[in-house]
C-alpha cells in the first residue's frame, strides 16, 4: 500500500496545495475530476490523488491524478500492439512529419 494512499486531506488543505479556491476544489469533486469521499458532512480527498509539482518560476501548480484503469498484462500488451499498428498506418499514409515545425507554422499564420 502506497504511503500516501489512505491519508486524507480536507477540501481546504487540497485548495491550499493546489493554489485554488475551496469552491474550485468542490467543483472538481462534483464534476468527477477529483475523487473524494464524504465522512459525516465533510469531503475528503486521498493525499495520493493530489500531487504538487514545481512549475517554472517557482509557481506552484497542481496536477490532479485520476486513478488509472486496471489492465491485465495481456490487455496492456494488446493495447500496445494496437497503438503500434495505428502509428505504423499513419506513418505509411502520411510519412514523417515534424510536430514542432507544424506548430511553428501554425503560429506564424496567426
Amino acid at each position: 500500500m502506497n504511503k500516501e494512499q489512505g491519508e486524507l486531506l480536507t477540501v481546504r488543505e487540497v485548495a491550499r496545495r493546489c493554489n485554488r479556491s475551496e469552491e474550485t476544489i468542490r467543483r472538481w469533486i462534483s464534476s468527477g475530476k477529483l475523487p473524494a469521499r464524504k465522512l459525516g458532512n465533510q469531503l475528503f480527498v486521498e493525499k495520493g490523488e493530489v500531487v504538487n509539482a514545481e512549475a517554472p518560476g517557482d509557481r506552484r501548480e497542481a496536477i490532479v491524478l485520476l486513478p488509472a484503469p486496471k489492465l491485465s498484462d495481456a490487455e496492456f500488451r494488446k493495447l500496445l500492439a494496437e497503438e503500434k499498428k495505428l502509428r505504423d498506418e499513419l506513418f505509411r499514409k502520411y510519412g514523417y512529419f515534424d510536430t514542432a515545425e507544424m506548430v511553428r507554422q501554425s503560429r506564424e499564420g496567426h
